[in-house]
C-alpha cells in the first residue's frame, strides 16, 4: 500500500463577520474557520497588534478531520466585559507550514458607551 501525503496552504472557509456593535460591558464573540494540511493554526490580531490577555480575552481552537488528511480548525475569540480599548479591526489569520492567509473581511468592532446623567436638585 502506498500512502501519499500532501500539504496545502490554509483556506478560510468561514470568515468572521464584517462588523459587530455591542454595548460597553457586553461579551464579544467572533468565530473563524479554516482548512489545510497540515492543520492550520488560527491567530487573532487587533489593529495588526496583539489582542489582550486572559482571563478577560480568550481564544479557543478545535481541530477536526472528517476526511483523511484534511483538517478543519475552528477558533472562537471571546472578550468579556467589553470596553473602549476593545474597539477596532480584528483579523483572523490561518497559518501552517505551507504559509498563511488572512480572512476577509476583518471584523470591525464598535463599542456603544453608556453615559449617565446626574441631576442635582436644590
Amino acid at each position: 500500500m502506498i500512502i501519499l501525503y500532501f500539504s496545502a496552504l490554509p483556506t478560510v472557509i468561514r470568515p468572521p463577520p464584517g462588523e459587530l456593535t455591542v454595548q460597553e460591558g457586553e461579551t464579544i464573540t467572533i468565530e473563524c474557520e479554516a482548512i489545510g494540511v497540515p492543520p492550520p493554526l488560527i491567530v487573532w490580531r487587533l489593529n495588526w497588534g496583539r489582542i489582550g490577555d486572559p482571563p478577560r480575552i480568550t481564544t479557543t481552537i478545535e481541530t477536526t478531520s472528517d476526511r483523511p488528511g484534511v483538517f478543519t480548525t475552528h477558533s472562537v475569540l471571546t472578550i468579556t466585559q467589553s470596553r473602549e480599548s476593545d474597539e477596532g479591526a480584528y483579523t483572523c489569520e490561518a497559518l501552517n507550514a505551507k504559509g498563511s492567509i488572512f480572512a476577509v473581511p476583518d471584523t470591525i468592532v464598535h463599542i456603544l458607551r453608556t453615559y449617565f446623567t446626574v441631576s442635582v436638585f436644590k
